[in-house]
């Protein structure tokens, strides 16, 4: 009878051993599921973050873009004023050779193309972690565009973004009141947008 009661205890400490293992598993592989979720969840979040600052970034972008444009379009209208003044002074065999757009407003981003180029640390209060993003600009004349490579970062999550601007282009449509081409400009434009995700 002794034994049996010595048997009976043994295979209670035994089942009450596997028991636990058994809910330690368990408890452990919950506590790694949930673990995973929260890092996929942050990844996420980081993802979204780090498009976010990308997009601002084409944004600041393109109003310094605009903004240097804009000043070549005024130089550019205050020379061909300038020119079709001199020219309405001049005999009639004169050829009209007016200023060029193209050129001045060449001149105009070969000056400031550089100062586009930033990395920038730290841009949003609202954001408590690390973040940054870069931009690096290239000037491309012969076809009229500005290529930029843009990265936004959020913690260890990276968004990179090329996009390519058609850069302003002077036209003509009809003639004003001295019977000379009256020019329009086209503004700055967005022509292409690529986008990716990276670590």
């Amino acid at each position: 009878m002794d034994k049996m009661k010595i048997n009976s205890k043994g295979s209670v400490v035994i089942s009450t051993i596997f028991v636990c293992m058994i809910i330690t598993i368990v408890l452990v592989s919950y506590n790694n599921l949930i673990y995973e979720n929260h890092l996929s969840v942050q990844s996420n979040i980081s993802s979204i973050k780090s498009y976010y600052i990308a997009e601002s970034a084409i944004d600041l972008l393109y109003y310094d873009l605009n903004k240097v444009c804009e000043e070549g379009i005024s130089e550019y209208f205050e020379e061909l004023k300038d020119y079709k003044t001199y020219y309405l002074t001049l005999s009639e065999e004169e050829p009209y050779d007016p200023p060029n757009f193209e050129n001045i407003l060449e001149l105009e981003l070969l000056s400031q193309v550089t100062s586009l180029n930033r990395e920038v640390n730290k841009p949003f209060n609202g954001y408590a972690h690390d973040h940054s993003y870069k931009i690096t600009v290239a000037y491309v004349p012969e076809y009229n565009i500005i290529k930029a490579d843009i990265i936004g970062s959020y913690l260890q999550a990276r968004k990179f973004i090329y996009i390519e601007y058609q850069l302003p282009l002077a036209f003509e449509e009809g003639l004003d009141d001295f019977n000379l081409p009256k020019i329009k400009i086209r503004p700055l434009t967005i022509s292409k947008v690529y986008s990716g995700f990276g670590i």
